[in-house]
């Protein structure tokens, strides 16, 4: 898994005191037992959890990803164009940052659908090892849906937020 900027960090201090090779070995340990949390990277919004990277890989969701991506450029591109109060660079940063949260919550919604499927057919054929992942996958979608959500609407109140001068 990547280091975000704190494990680097530690990474780097352990480097210094270990050595390359028993660092990582040390650094590992101690992420493994619980002494370090938070140093690796949440891929995909922490979306990214065990048998959500088979579902992200599959050909129907690729297809699905750049479909949606495509439609909603195209949704965006007409947004200042019917709008023309929308000409500053913070307004055009607002919206790329709205487009963004729309294409995750839309492949999230897809990878929800894709995760209840999978717990549907695993049930069906009695694999209790399958049904626990895909409960696992479906709770993970639901929170990062709630996630994208909340962002959403932070950016959209601080949008609609007039300054106060005093």
């Amino acid at each position: 898994m990547p280091l975000n900027k704190k494990g680097k960090k530690i990474m780097k201090a352990m480097k210094e005191q270990y050595g390359v090779k028993k660092a990582r070995n040390v650094f590992y340990a101690s992420k493994n037992k619980g002494k370090i949390e938070g140093v690796e990277k949440k891929l995909l919004g922490g979306l990214l959890v065990k048998g959500m990277r088979q579902l992200v890989k599959s050909k129907p969701y690729q297809k699905f990803r750049k479909e949606t991506q495509q439609k909603t450029a195209e949704a965006y591109k007409k947004a200042p164009q019917n709008d023309p109060t929308r000409k500053s660079y913070k307004d055009k940063k607002f919206m790329k940052g709205l487009q963004k949260l729309d294409t995750q919550r839309q492949k999230g919604e897809k990878l929800l659908d894709m995760s209840q499927f999978l717990v549907k057919e695993a049930r069906s054929a009695g694999r209790k090892d399958m049904t626990r992942v895909g409960r696992g996958l479906r709770r993970a979608s639901v929170l990062f849906l709630k996630n994208q959500n909340e962002k959403a609407k932070a950016m959209m109140l601080k949008k609609l937020q007039k300054k106060k001068v005093n």
